[in-house]
């Protein structure tokens, strides 16, 4: 089996990530449509690097690797932090809880900004460190010297194999942690869609694109109970801490407790 027209396939998709990214990394004020298109972006190029992962050098790979993760802990989390925002503006809440609800609101937007500096110290990083310039360079190798030869696809099914082998378990494993199910299944959907037209068969199971929703709902709500009750216990701390007593915080309690009792009860982005 060779790969060198395999490798050439993969590189084509990675010079096509790039020139997606290039551009998205250069803006100074991100939309939230950015965000998630280079999120996305981002995410393939991380599962490129697996998929294809013969054709590059596995030092570098690694060292790719942890840039990319870097950058992407920060977009995920405002990803997370974005729909809390927007599950917030749904529907109406009761009169005595507004307040703290208005609260949590205004601590979301705050770490909004702290988490857009992350990334962007992150972004810094990845550029310093030329991880975009070394990863086009050795694609275009790839692309230039075997463009003309066909993939393997018994080469490619090995990859897929292979892939199989170090996310399947973890995904079929409910006592695994959400995060990790959740990134593995994701993963393993990207890499069949990059290897499918090779191999002209479905890859990815039916079921896994269900149970991927179910999985990414199950995360964000898990999140969003974990990120309302530590704001709730924050926001007492500094009440007290201000105060020297906790009195005022019952004015936004309920707000907390409303929310909680929602995704409690819930466990969906139900309106509040």
């Amino acid at each position: 089996m060779r790969k060198e027209g395999f490798c050439a396939y993969g590189a084509s998709h990675i010079q096509t990530i790039l020139a997606q990214v290039r551009p998205l990394i250069r803006q100074s004020d991100w939309t939230p449509d950015a965000l998630e298109r280079l999120r996305e972006s981002l995410f393939t190029l991380q599962v490129c690097l697996r998929v294809f992962q013969p054709c590059f050098p596995p030092t570098r790979i690694a060292f790719w690797k942890r840039r990319l993760r870097r950058v992407l802990r920060a977009l995920h989390q405002l990803d997370l932090n974005r729909r809390l925002l927007e599950w917030l503006s749904q529907g109406d809440a009761p009169p005595p809880a507004r307040a703290g609800i208005e609260r949590v609101r205004l601590r979301l937007h705050q770490m909004q900004e702290t988490h857009l500096q992350r990334l962007h110290t992150a972004l810094q990083q990845l550029q310093r460190d030329h991880v975009l310039e070394e990863i086009g360079g050795l694609s275009r190798r790839w692309a230039e010297s075997f463009t003309q030869e066909p993939p393997c696809t018994d080469y490619a099914r090995q990859q897929w194999q292979a892939c199989l082998r170090e996310h399947r378990p973890a995904i079929e494993n409910s006592t695994m942690a959400l995060e990790l199910r959740w990134g593995r299944l994701r993963a393993l959907l990207k890499a069949s869609a990059l290897l499918q037209p090779l191999l002209d068969e479905p890859l990815a199971l039916p079921e896994w694109h269900a149970l991927y929703q179910q999985l990414d709902e199950a995360r964000f709500v898990h999140h969003a109970r974990q990120q309302v009750d530590q704001l709730m216990r924050a926001e007492k701390t500094l009440t007290e801490q201000y105060y020297g007593h906790a009195r005022p915080f019952a004015r936004l309690q309920p707000g907390f407790q409303h929310l909680l009792q929602r995704l409690a009860e819930n466990g969906t982005l139900t309106a509040l």
